[in-house]
């Protein structure tokens, strides 16, 4: 577990997105499940569908929200890069290791992730084009932050299977 979160401190400088990933991985975030045993809530059912138990897990990766918001940039990526791929949900969680473009799609991973669980604390469903504008935000954050740090090779590097795509820095 530690060997995965190095790895994703590794894709990205932003601290925000570094902090949630640490919460998420060290199991710090709250879910209805949790508020309902702590007696905060009435009832464990996930924000955006209500048909299932909130846990990180089904919040994240398995409702049909969220779903729906992981395939459509993965059809993105795949629209501009012509490269397929389809995370298992450990690799969502943990981070990626060891493949083309790892530090990319750690990056995107921790983005998505962010957001769908800043809709969940805002009560909203989560839409398809905010998350492509988030993720167009972490990018210009990252560089502005690598231009900063000396670090822009690294960023276009990290960036070039997309380049066209969310276009600018």
């Amino acid at each position: 577990m530690l060997y995965s979160w190095c790895e994703d401190v590794k894709s990205t400088l932003f601290t925000k997105l570094r902090d949630f990933q640490f919460r998420l991985l060290h199991n710090i975030v709250v879910t209805n499940l949790d508020l309902k045993k702590w007696g905060i809530k009435q009832s464990d059912k996930c924000t955006f569908c209500s048909d299932h138990t909130e846990t990180i897990t089904h919040l994240l990766i398995e409702c049909k929200c969220s779903q729906e918001i992981w395939n459509h940039v993965y059809s993105q990526i795949c629209k501009c890069s012509k490269v397929y791929i389809k995370l298992q949900k450990c690799e969502v969680f943990m981070g990626l290791y060891d493949k083309p473009f790892a530090v990319f799609y750690n990056h995107i991973c921790m983005v998505i992730k962010q957001y769908i669980y800043a809709c969940r604390c805002l009560e909203k469903i989560p839409n398809k084009q905010v998350v492509i504008e988030k993720i167009k935000d972490a990018k210009h954050v990252e560089y502005q932050l690598a231009k900063q740090n000396d670090r822009t090779t690294a960023f276009f590097k990290k960036w070039e299977l997309v380049e066209n795509l969310w276009a600018g820095p």
